[in-house]
């Protein structure tokens, strides 16, 4: 992900034409409310961007240059939004969609266009969830042209995805064989995954991977993450971690690391989460803490942001309306966040009622969120800012009295108790 604006989200064990960005929220406690915050220092850190990405988008704009020097190239045209699109994948940035869609423009309301616009037209198209708009486009490419490959496939998983798996299911049955075995074998094999014969469709998957010694490495990610999911259905969480293991051993796509992350929280293990992402060039990370900033750039690889917003001259943590929007643009697919207690209702307390609120906007558009509280104070004053029964994870040390242990148990989330003197409460 070299982005942080905003997220596709891809349901896990989508085909690699589903993408997202893995956006990740950092918040931490703070102070009262002061003025803007305007660096006093032209050496001061506002955001970083891998290198990967801006070697990428430097060959986009220099191919979008030529193609300027000489419209409308079709040609040239189609390697560029391919060029895009692959960033798209690689980064889960949905403005990657948006340059591709932007150099298409000549072509892309024509009823008439060609056959590898209009597969481009629906990829982007189900990359940004107009699932509908992606079926009418490879509809009509199939109509004329059924052997084409990536229509098929493509039409196959836009179907997994809004439930209509029989059709999805003939789609998979006619995939030619230039799509490769493993990728066929992903197909039908999640169609019977999700209908009901999970422990069968992952036997035959993991046959078709250790024969396949063809298949391109980010289909081999796709099918060890697709593999992953079908053993959480079954409850076997060793094969899972061993799948995602496998898929992210060597950087892992974003749909693949993003889906491992949801599998820590879903088996207790949200403290896993921070580690596994810490050396991933391919995410973006949202700070509202500027004395972060230095920590992030020495342990992490990512993509850094600041939410914008205000403070005093005391403190470092960026609040008030500015960051508020700045989070609510966003769609994250983790907000990890800092508390000050818990009350008696399971209320999740915050002591700055500003922060409480920048807290609010992030957990409004975040896909799972962990609270992280050190020593809390258990039923003193503060902002509540969500419920535990909201959280997909809540890490305390032991020192909680019985009645609040009670109360959060009764909220949906299980106990883990860890060596180090931490608990972990994940929602079952």
């Amino acid at each position: 992900m070299q982005t942080d604006t905003s997220v596709v989200r891809r349901e896990r064990g989508q085909a690699p034409g589903f993408y997202l960005l893995a956006a990740i929220s950092l918040l931490a406690a703070a102070p009262v409310l002061a003025a803007p915050y305007r660096p006093s220092d032209d050496a001061t850190v506002l955001s970083t961007i891998p290198a990967s990405a801006v070697a990428i988008q430097r060959e986009v704009r220099a191919r979008q240059k030529a193609l300027a020097a000489n419209p409308p190239a079709l040609a040239a045209a189609l390697d560029i939004a391919r060029l895009a699109v692959r960033d798209g994948r690689a980064s889960a940035d949905p403005r990657r969609y948006g340059q591709a869609q932007a150099v298409l423009q000549p072509w892309w309301s024509a009823a008439d266009a060609p056959t590898e616009v209009r597969v481009l037209r629906a990829v982007i198209r189900q990359a940004l969830h107009d699932f509908k708009g992606a079926e009418a486009d490879l509809d009509a490419i199939l109509a004329t042209d059924p052997r084409n490959a990536q229509a098929r496939l493509t039409r196959g998983f836009v179907r997994q995805t809004i439930g209509a798996f029989d059709a999805a299911k003939d789609d998979c049955r006619q995939l030619p064989a230039s799509v490769g075995r493993t990728a066929a074998a992903v197909c039908i094999l999640r169609v019977e995954a999700l209908t009901g014969s999970a422990a069968p469709a992952l036997e035959r998957l993991t046959q078709v991977m250790a024969l396949d010694g063809k298949a391109e490495p980010q289909v081999r990610r796709w099918a060890q993450t697709v593999a992953a999911d079908m053993a959480c259905m079954l409850g076997r969480t060793d094969e899972a971690n061993q799948y995602f293991t496998e898929a992210t051993a060597e950087g892992g796509d974003i749909p693949a690391l993003v889906a491992y992350a949801d599998h820590l929280l879903d088996t207790g293990r949200p403290a896993e989460v921070l580690p596994l992402l810490a050396d991933r060039a391919n995410l973006a990370l949202t700070l509202n803490d500027i004395a972060m900033v230095p920590t992030v750039q020495r342990f992490m690889r990512c993509e850094l942001r600041l939410t914008g917003g205000s403070l005093d001259d005391d403190s470092t943590v960026l609040l008030g309306p500015d960051a508020e929007r700045s989070l609510s643009a966003l769609s994250l697919d983790l907000a990890m966040l800092e508390a000050s207690g818990i009350d008696r209702d399971g209320n999740v307390l915050c002591a700055d009622p500003r922060l409480a609120e920048v807290f609010k906007a992030a957990l409004k558009n975040a896909k799972r969120s962990v609270v992280v509280a050190y020593q809390p104070a258990l039923q003193g004053e503060g902002e509540v800012f969500c419920h535990v029964s909201r959280l997909g994870g809540l890490v305390l040390d032991d020192a909680i009295d019985p009645p609040t242990l009670d109360l959060i148990l009764k909220a949906g989330l299980d106990v883990h108790r860890r060596e180090e003197g931490i608990l972990e409460f994940r929602s079952k």
